[in-house]
């Protein structure tokens, strides 16, 4: 009677739509009708694949050698790749909020303000990290974590 109740298939049992058990009840005890779960389905949607374009954004300028500091190196001096990162952080935003597009690639409208705070947030933390690996490569360049740690 189903697929098997796995993390992958679940939503045969959670979105079905039937007059039976309609509503998902929460353990606080908030009701969500299929309706509802649908759309806060399609909204972490769109928030995903935006949190994946603004991440490899921010990826492509902080990884962009194995030593050297992006103070040292500079951030936008490659116009190929700024174009490139407009062009996809565009094309992500015109497939997330586009309404004739939401339908096919089933994606709702993410609230904005989450979407930057995330993106700040992981483009802080990859550029500390990041930052951090090139100073320990710099100062200990024989040490065999380097090995582990450089590219």
């Amino acid at each position: 009677a189903g697929p098997p109740p796995d993390i992958f298939s679940i939503d045969y049992k959670f979105f079905t739509g039937s007059g039976e058990d309609e509503n998902y009840v929460t353990s606080d005890g908030r009701s969500y009708t299929a309706d509802d779960q649908n759309s806060i389905l399609a909204k972490i949607q769109g928030s995903w694949f935006l949190m994946i374009v603004c991440g490899q954004a921010a990826h492509v300028w902080v990884c962009r050698t194995s030593t050297v500091s992006l103070f040292s190196h500079g951030v936008f001096g490659n116009s190929t790749t700024n174009l490139g990162v407009v062009v996809a952080l565009l094309l992500g935003c015109f497939v997330t909020y586009t309404p004739g597009l939401q339908g096919i690639v089933n994606s709702g409208n993410p609230n904005s303000l989450f979407i930057l705070y995330g993106s700040l947030l992981a483009a802080g933390l990859f550029w500390g990290c990041t930052e951090a690996r090139k100073l320990f490569s710099r100062t200990y360049p024989t040490h065999w974590l380097n090995r582990i740690l450089g590219w």
